[in-house]
């Protein structure tokens, strides 16, 4: 059995390491972060500039948005699936995003984005995640 586990970890490791060469291709400079199921990512979004909105977008491969915060009316549209998982703190141009409850699905590259009218985006605050599965129960050898 223990054969296999060194087996189940060199295969882990090399879809890690695959799984983040692939997505830093899409996100230069990322802070690598690795959560078990259940943790949270929190990352900053920040900018200097005057923007009307912030969007957080995650590529696994294909890019969508989780959500869209408007700096006018200070209100966030969400994705379905992350409206009840999603905190933000702080001011508009300087963000604290935080996502919770991670899931295995969750794995991916996140960006901050910023844009306006006249700027359609200016991405900071990236993160590149890869969510681990939680250990299950130990099993007896046999």
């Amino acid at each position: 059995m223990k054969g296999y586990q060194t087996g189940a970890t060199m295969t882990t490791a090399c879809v890690t390491l695959c799984f983040a060469v692939f997505l830093l291709s899409a996100v230069v400079t990322a802070d690598f972060v690795t959560k078990n199921e259940g943790e949270n990512l929190t990352m900053s979004c920040s900018t200097d500039e005057s923007f009307s909105g912030l969007y957080l977008d995650v590529r696994r491969p294909e890019k969508y948005e989780i959500f869209y915060y408007d700096s006018n009316s200070k209100e966030l549209s969400y994705t379905p699936e992350y409206k009840e998982r999603v905190t933000i703190k702080g001011d508009f141009k300087n963000l604290t995003v935080t996502l919770n409850e991670l899931n295995l699905k969750d794995s991916g590259a996140y960006t901050c984005r910023y844009s306006s009218l006249m700027n359609p985006g200016h991405e900071n605050g990236a993160s590149l995640l890869f969510v681990k599965a939680k250990d299950g129960p130990q099993q007896d050898e046999h």
